[in-house]
C-alpha cells in the first residue's frame, strides 16, 4: 500500500503548478498565485507600469521594479564576497520577471484558471434599454449631450 501513497503524490506533485527559479544560489520555487498576488498588492511596484517606466530609461522607475520583483521572490542583488558569489544582477532580476509572465501565459493557454491579468478597478457600465440616459460619465459630461454641447476649453 505505501508504493501506492507515493506513486500518487509523485503523479500530485507533476501535476502542481509550482513557478521553479534560480536566486543566485539555488533553485527555488513559488506558488505562481502568491506571487501574482503580491506583485499586485506591493506598496511601490506597479506592474501595469513600472516596468515600461524603466524601458524609457527612468532610473527611478528600474530600481523600484527590481526591489518589488526582489521583494516578492525573496532575491537578493548579486554580490561577490568571501564566500563567493550569490544573487541576481540587475538584468537576471529583469528575466526573472520575464520568465514568471511567460509562466503565466503558459498557465493561461493550458486552461489553468490562474489569473494573468489585475481585477478589473472599476466594473463595467450596465446595458440600459435606453439610447440615451442623463447618468454622468467619467469625463464629466452625460451621454445625453452632444460634442458641441460641451464646454470649450479656449
Amino acid at each position: 500500500m505505501g508504493w501506492w501513497k507515493n506513486r500518487v503524490a509523485r503523479g500530485r506533485n507533476r501535476q502542481r503548478a509550482i513557478f521553479r527559479f534560480w536566486d543566485g544560489e539555488q533553485e527555488r520555487g513559488i506558488d505562481p498565485a502568491v506571487a501574482y498576488r503580491a506583485l499586485w498588492s506591493h506598496q511601490t511596484y506597479d506592474p501595469a507600469t513600472h516596468p515600461m517606466l524603466a524601458e524609457a530609461g527612468d532610473v527611478k522607475a528600474w530600481q523600484i521594479m527590481l526591489d518589488g520583483i526582489r521583494d516578492v521572490f525573496g532575491i537578493k542583488p548579486w554580490v561577490e564576497d568571501a564566500s563567493g558569489q550569490h544573487g541576481l544582477t540587475d538584468e537576471e532580476t529583469r528575466l526573472l520577471i520575464i520568465g514568471f509572465n511567460e509562466y503565466l501565459e503558459g498557465l493561461k493557454k493550458s486552461g489553468n484558471p490562474m489569473p494573468t491579468s489585475p481585477p478589473p478597478t472599476v466594473p463595467p457600465p450596465l446595458a440600459t434599454d435606453s439610447p440615451t440616459t442623463n447618468a454622468p460619465l467619467d469625463s464629466g459630461s452625460t451621454s445625453g449631450e452632444s460634442k458641441s454641447d460641451a464646454p470649450s476649453t479656449s
